[in-house]
């Protein structure tokens, strides 16, 4: 046996749920005996949560493997730290320090209110200025495409005006937008995660966008946040 035969390529090598291949993936010998036991296990966590060919495995893995991965919040948290994970970072300005926040309200700004500070994590409400419509939608842009499995939506001191049933989708080319998740109504007044629970594998992109469908109050008053915050892998 090569070395190639050994370790599988995670983008196209089949079946897509089974642990042993994903194993392979990172070179890891089959010593746990089942999925369970490798979720259990903290050093194949680490191995298989900084190896990219493992995550390029383990995102198709959508019928087993990536539901327990999810299920998990120290997996999840090891996502986080993961040599491969980037989120939005601490914007200072619609352009800084690195790609583009934006949201689709055209009017000037409210009280110094752009889309840069939904992603400024100050907690400041990031209040849109068009108030002839409570829809619209909030966008980060990445450098690179984005395999989303998180997302903060923080209501923290919002009021009337805060985000209702938000729902969160990406884009390869900032036109085509493929759903993720339709959340739930969001706790009020809160900070929330959510982890990605339905449409698992739907792929990654640039483009990651929250349309908001409604608010919490006032008939005419845009639904907002506080902070959003978009956690992902590039497995480019």
């Amino acid at each position: 046996m090569v070395i190639s035969d050994y370790i599988p390529d995670g983008a196209t090598v089949t079946p897509v749920d089974d642990y042993t291949i994903w194993l392979r993936c990172a070179e890891l010998r089959n010593t746990y005996g089942s999925l369970a036991n490798v979720i259990a296990n903290s050093t194949a966590m680490e191995t298989l949560c900084n190896n990219l060919n493992a995550l390029r495995y383990m995102v198709r893995s959508t019928a087993s493997i990536l539901p327990a991965v999810l299920a998990d919040s120290g997996w999840v948290t090891a996502l986080d730290s993961s040599a491969y994970a980037t989120h939005t970072p601490t914007m200072t300005s619609n352009t800084t320090p690195s790609g583009v926040a934006s949201w689709s309200w055209s009017s000037p700004g409210y009280s110094g209110s752009l889309p840069w500070r939904a992603f400024d994590k100050d907690d400041w409400a990031a209040l849109p200025p068009d108030y002839a419509t409570k829809t619209g939608y909030y966008q980060y842009e990445f450098h690179d495409a984005v395999w989303i499995y998180k997302v903060k939506y923080d209501l923290t001191g919002l009021t009337t005006q805060s985000a209702k049933d938000p729902v969160l989708s990406v884009s390869d080319d900032g036109s085509t937008f493929t759903t993720i998740v339709s959340q739930k109504t969001l706790a009020q007044a809160s900070t929330s995660y959510h982890v990605r629970d339905t449409n698992l594998g739907v792929g990654s992109g640039k483009y990651v966008r929250v349309n908001v469908t409604n608010n919490t109050g006032g008939s005419t008053i845009p639904g907002s946040f506080c902070e959003l915050e978009f956690y992902g892998l590039n497995l480019s």
